[in-house]
C-alpha cells in the first residue's frame, strides 16, 4: 500500500531542502571571513573558534538535510526529526540574530520619528525564518500529517 504525500509536507520538505544550502552557505560564509582575517571580537584568520564554528554549522545543515530527506521519503522518524530540527532552528536563529546584532533591528528601525518602509521591509526579511518555523511546527501538528507519518 502506498502512502499519498500531502502536498503541504512536499512544500515543507522542498523548503527544508532549501534551509539546508542556506545553512552550508552561512558555513562557507563563516569559512571566507576565517581565511581572510577579519576577526570577530579579536579571533584571527585561523582561528579555532572559527573551525569550531564552522564544524558546528555544518554539522547543523547535515542535520536539517537529513530531516529533509526523511520529510519528503515518509520515514517514520521524519515527524519527531523535524519537531526536534525547528526547535534547534528557533533557537540558533536567535544565537545568530544576537551574534549578528540584529535584534535591535526589530521594530526598532526608524527613522524621523516615523516607521521608515525599510524598516518595515526590514523586519518583514528577519522575521520569515521564524515564521517558517512556527508554520512548520504548527502543520506538522495536523492530524493528517500525523497520519502520513505514521502509516
Amino acid at each position: 500500500m502506498t502512502k499519498n504525500r500531502p502536498i503541504g509536507v512536499t512544500t515543507v520538505g522542498i523548503l527544508t531542502v532549501f534551509s539546508a544550502l542556506a545553512i552550508f552557505y552561512l558555513a562557507l560564509v563563516i569559512w571566507a571571513v576565517s581565511v581572510l582575517g577579519g576577526g570577530y571580537g579579536g579571533y584571527g584568520a585561523g582561528s579555532y573558534v572559527y573551525a569550531v564554528y564552522i564544524l558546528a554549522v555544518v554539522g547543523f545543515g547535515v542535520l536539517v538535510l537529513v530531516d529533509a530527506i526523511s520529510i519528503l521519503r515518509g520515514e517514520r522518524f521524519g515527524w519527531h526529526l523535524s519537531i526536534f530540527v525547528w526547535i534547534l532552528t528557533f533557537i540558533f536563529l536567535c544565537i545568530v540574530y544576537y551574534v549578528w546584532g540584529l535584534v535591535g533591528y526589530f521594530g526598532l528601525y526608524f527613522m524621523g520619528g516615523y516607521p521608515s518602509l525599510e524598516s518595515i521591509e526590514i523586519d518583514l526579511v528577519l522575521a520569515c525564518p521564524f515564521l517558517y518555523v512556527f508554520g512548520c511546527l504548527l502543520y506538522f501538528r495536523k492530524r493528517h500529517v500525523k497520519e502520513y507519518f505514521s502509516a
